[in-house]
């Protein structure tokens, strides 16, 4: 097949690539529906996209009687928006080697329309259901594309609904997504003439609202030549599933992003999905369901025991209501059939127990620390914290790797294209742009950073004063620059360095100027004061 020079231009392709990630991905999802069943039912689409039986969740209330384990992960998902992408805060700058003044201002420019960009499509929405998803199941993932109106155009994807597949290094290069569409939706994204023959009948029929299973599939592409620009790195298509294979696809085209970005919460072996916390406290999320139930039937069984009475009761209608009166002959009456002697103490103290681990394991404590440390707190401090959990801090760099970094390359190549950016300095052309995150610890660790040249020039000024040569090691300028670009103050604000040199210039030609005039000035009343002693001195002759 991988000879042929037209076979991924063929549905026959994309079917039997879709069938064997499906049975790649049917070992998890077991361990995935028990997870959704337990802790997130409102998530989640393994069956028919287009049946509405998928949203029936009556089935998660009555199994579970705790839900502080699903609010743990919630609580989790906020925590790591709050931290890594807090949407009041300028949380990521645009980085080249050796960058200019001019370089640096675009990318400041950029980095503001950017984040502009990213609240009106509603990211940080979208970034809290990955971050919610991807700590359950151990993956997540959204489409990203262009729109000309918010520039960005965002598609949320639930676990069940994708399957991935990964290039040699271990990175997301294949997605295949499944999801309903309606028959106007189809009609309008693409097109009346492109949908299959069951669409048009539906439209024809104005049964707009049917809906469809779509496959969206993107694969790198195996003839890209990155010479050739006309040749591109990744394989877009749209099709029906319910379609004829002859029917062909609603939407064929290459691409040079691929339009969708991930994000995986533990990563080892050869599982392209991952591994996330969700399969570590389920057995605790079981037995705290447990105790919880056995507590609830013993308080309802010690307010409300089985009771017996003699065979002559049963004629007789027992009202047990409160402050009832219920007349009989027998002078026993209805009595407990046993004592409940059920020890709540030990029930409530694994409850306890359990749920403070689970508590941990979702790193709600690590965060709490975080929002709750004292605005003082150094960069030490701070680095302490982080240290107490390493393997959350891996955690972090592969979001910002896999999820964040993506998603500001491909809303910066977007906007670029659609030319909101406006023109690219000449200089950067060639060179590789970096990312550099401003979550909340970092920030910390750059306040230290700057307490640092703090305490240096106070050393150097102090050194100074016994060799005047220290002084001339601290680059005012450069430092300058450091202290506004870490603090992100707005470059419309400062002067770059050309413009400072050429004040510094006209102030010492001005200056120059100065002392010529008081120059001339003082030669000027010397060579007065010369004519006149001059004049005095003949007068006193002549006299």
């Amino acid at each position: 097949m991988a000879n042929s020079d037209n076979y991924l231009t063929k549905r026959k392709h994309f079917t039997q690539r879709l069938d064997a990630l499906k049975e790649t991905r049917s070992l998890l999802e077991p361990e995935w529906k028990e997870i959704r069943s337990y802790l997130a039912p409102d998530t989640g689409c393994f069956d028919d996209p287009t049946s509405t039986s998928a949203m029936k969740k009556d089935a998660f209330y009555k199994q579970n009687v705790n839900t502080l384990p699903s609010f743990y992960f919630y609580q989790l998902a906020v925590a790591l928006v709050m931290n890594l992408t807090p949407s009041r805060l300028h949380w990521f700058r645009l980085r080249v080697p050796e960058q200019t003044w001019e370089e640096q201002a675009f990318l400041k420019q950029a980095e503001d329309k950017m984040l502009r960009v990213f609240s009106k499509a509603g990211v940080y929405d979208h970034l809290m259901n990955m971050f919610y998803e991807a700590p359950l199941y151990g993956c997540a993932a959204m489409g990203i594309n262009e729109d000309l109106e918010l520039g960005v155009d965002l598609v949320p994807s639930t676990i069940g609904e994708f399957w991935l597949a990964e290039d040699y290094r271990g990175v997301p290069n294949c997605i295949y997504r499944r999801f309903a569409m309606s028959a106007f939706n189809l009609q309008a994204q693409f097109g009346y003439d492109k949908c299959p023959d069951a669409v048009k009948k539906a439209l024809d029929g104005e049964k707009f609202d049917t809906e469809f299973t779509v496959i969206h599939a993107v694969e790198q592409n195996p003839r890209y030549n990155p010479k050739n620009p006309f040749n591109k790195e990744y394989i877009s298509v749209y099709f029906c599933e319910e379609a004829k294979e002859e029917d062909g696809f609603l939407e064929y085209k290459t691409t040079k992003r691929f339009p969708f970005v991930t994000c995986r919460w533990d990563r080892y072996g050869k599982n392209p999905y991952g591994f996330g916390i969700g399969r570590r406290v389920l057995g605790d999320v079981k037995s705290l369901q447990a105790y919880e139930k056995d507590l609830a039937k013993a308080s309802k069984k010690k307010i409300s025991p089985p009771l017996k009475g003699s065979v002559d009761l049963k004629k007789v209608v027992i009202d047990t209501s409160a402050e009832s009166v219920t007349y009989t002959n027998d002078p026993n009456g209805l009595t407990p059939l046993f004592n409940v002697n059920y020890e709540t103490r030990e029930a409530l103290e694994n409850i306890q127990r359990i749920n403070d681990r689970i508590y941990r394991m979702t790193y709600n404590d690590l965060f709490l620390a975080i929002l709750n440390k004292d605005k003082t707190m150094s960069a030490t401090e701070a680095a302490a914290i982080v240290k107490e959990k390493e393997a959350l801090g891996a955690v972090v760099e592969r979001f910002q790797r896999e999820t964040l970094k993506p998603l500001i390359e491909n809303t910066f190549l977007i906007l670029l294209e659609q030319g909101a950016l406006g023109e690219v300095p000449p200089s950067m052309r060639g060179k590789d742009m970096s990312i550099e995150y401003q979550s909340v610890l970092s920030s910390t660790q750059e306040i230290g950073d700057l307490q640092n040249i703090d305490r240096w020039l106070q050393f150097v000024s102090q050194v100074a004063t016994i060799n005047p040569e220290v002084a001339r090691k601290p680059d005012v300028l450069a430092i300058a620059d450091y202290y506004a670009d870490r603090l992100n103050i707005d470059f419309n604000l400062i002067k770059d360095n050309e413009a400072v040199q050429q004040q510094q210039q006209e102030e010492a030609e001005a200056q120059a100027q100065l002392e010529q005039q008081q120059l001339a000035m003082q030669q000027a009343q010397v060579q007065a004061g010369a004519v006149k002693d001059y004049a005095q001195a003949q007068k006193a002759t002549m006299g």
